[in-house]
């Protein structure tokens, strides 16, 4: 069998940036690990940290102690990032749509390549346009694709998709999953909608530089509790429920399919029925599961 190595791995990493006065630490303790097709979710309040951090993954912020290491998977070629922000617009060169994807294409005659991508995250316009010319919603499709046409080992996404409608979004998000199934490409996507969590692997939250939370999404919306408990939930009902779960005590309000999946914690169901997607509440419903209780 063979190995898998993580492609990055951070242990108790400072990053900061140079002042008058010497270096100023903006992430102060950080300690994670993500490894090929992985998908870590990164929330926290504004000013807690959470772009010092992604600059560091990327090498645009100092480290100032411990350590990051940025492993490629193979031997012959290094680790792969590419990065996607609210404000995609400001690592644009070229003049054009397609000066920009020619930039980024491995061969010149890969256009069809270049084609599929534009249709995969939903952008209609001509390679002709000119850049200046895109809405915001435009230039994060055009920055996704420009990234997805390196191939990255690890993707980071910072608020890029901020600009789109929900259709439009929704289709950037199964697109980027896709790939981290088919090809395993890690993912770090850094949010402030809390609805983004369903579809993380691990949950990662900062405040004041610190990760001051770790684990999975279920853990986060309705704590540590034993999944192993039955469906009359009599444990749930004395002990979860009586618990503040992390995304509450941490201040966060959730999302209207975890307040239902509360609502149902309390009635007594157990743990692994709990939802994170609607899709959930439907599967239980059609199932009969839910009815019965």
């Amino acid at each position: 069998m063979q190995r898998v190595n993580p492609l990055l791995t951070a242990v108790h990493a400072q990053f900061g940036y140079a002042s008058e006065d010497g270096f100023v630490a903006k992430v102060v303790d950080a300690s994670f690990t993500v490894w090929p097709g992985q998908i870590m979710v990164l929330v926290g309040p504004n000013g807690g940290g959470k772009t010092t951090l992604v600059r560091g993954i990327l090498g645009q912020s100092a480290i100032l102690g411990g350590a990051l290491k940025r492993i490629s998977p193979d031997a012959v070629h290094p680790l792969c990032i590419r990065y996607v922000s609210q404000r995609s617009q400001a690592g644009f060169l070229g003049d054009t749509v397609g000066d920009e994807l020619w930039m980024a294409m491995p061969s010149e005659q890969d256009w069809q390549r270049v084609r599929d991508i534009l249709a995969e995250v939903g952008l209609t316009v001509s390679l002709e346009t000119r850049v200046t010319r895109l809405s915001g919603g435009q230039m994060q499709l055009l920055a996704l694709a420009v990234a997805l046409l390196h191939n990255p080992h690890v993707l980071v996404v910072d608020e890029g998709t901020s600009m789109l409608a929900s259709e439009s979004r929704q289709r950037v998000v199964d697109c980027i999953l896709q790939r981290v199934q088919e090809r395993s490409m890690a993912l770090v996507w850094v949010t402030q909608q809390l609805e983004d969590i369903a579809f993380a692997h691990e949950v990662v939250v900062m405040d004041a530089g610190r990760l001051i939370w770790q684990g999975t999404p279920h853990a986060f919306f309705y704590g540590d509790c034993p999944s192993d408990w039955n469906v009359e939930g009599t444990l749930l009902a004395a002990d979860c429920r009586k618990a503040e779960t992390p995304c509450r005590r941490l201040g966060f309000t959730p999302p209207t399919v975890i307040q239902i999946g509360e609502q149902l914690a309390a009635r007594g169901f157990s743990p692994s029925e709990l939802p994170l997607h609607y899709e959930d509440i439907l599967r239980g419903w059609e199932s009969h599961t839910w009815q019965s209780n």
